[in-house]
């Protein structure tokens, strides 16, 4: 019953994603967590901030589509079983620092070997690429962010002061200013602008 299901297929909405961390919220009797984390493609907008905002003080997510590896689960849940009384916030910037250079199929040599195996570009070069060769390549064009949630109420509404501002402004001029911002991978296709 959902028009965008019907146009793209059945996925997880940001109200099924609300409503599931509401219940999982009243069935462990947590009142906010501390951090929810996205390893997913394109989640850093304001919606998803929105929808997570009532759920928890922090998150992580992208705005950009991630690589093939997604986060370095070793080595930032490695800082927080050394410190398990880590912020959220600490922990969302472990989570950023770690991403990409720190991944375990890219600092160990056998990992990052049987990865460049699988179809990588980097399978052809002599002797293999480093790990700092592999971190530079999968790295560009990256975006990962840790949000303080409580921050979202604020942002909305200079978001909808600008909206505003924007209906009476020169609208050839907001178009021209439109083709300076930075575009992302579009769900719907590359035949969709």
């Amino acid at each position: 019953g959902i028009p965008l299901a019907e146009a793209i297929g059945d996925q997880l909405y940001l109200m099924e994603i609300d409503e599931a961390l509401g219940e999982i919220r009243r069935q462990a009797g947590v009142d906010q967590f501390e951090l929810i984390g996205m390893d997913a493609c394109l989640m850093s907008h304001i919606e998803v901030f929105s929808a997570l905002a009532p759920h928890a003080r922090y998150a992580v997510v992208s705005q950009e589509v991630e690589p093939a590896l997604g986060w370095a689960y070793t080595s930032f849940l490695s800082a927080l079983t050394s410190n398990p009384d880590m912020t959220g916030a600490d922990l969302g910037r472990q989570i950023v620092a770690s991403y990409i250079q720190d991944d375990q199929r890219i600092v160990d040599d056998a990992a990052r070997a049987e990865f460049l195996q699988r179809g990588s570009p980097f399978g052809s070069l002599l002797g293999g690429p480093s790990a700092r060769q592999v971190a530079t390549q999968l790295g560009q064009d990256i975006t990962l962010t840790a949000v303080d949630l409580a921050a979202i109420p604020n942002v909305l509404t200079h978001l909808n002061s600008l909206a505003y501002a924007l209906q009476t402004a020169n609208q050839p001029a907001v178009a021209q200013a439109r083709t300076y911002a930075q575009s992302f991978t579009s769900v719907f296709g590359g035949d969709v602008p």
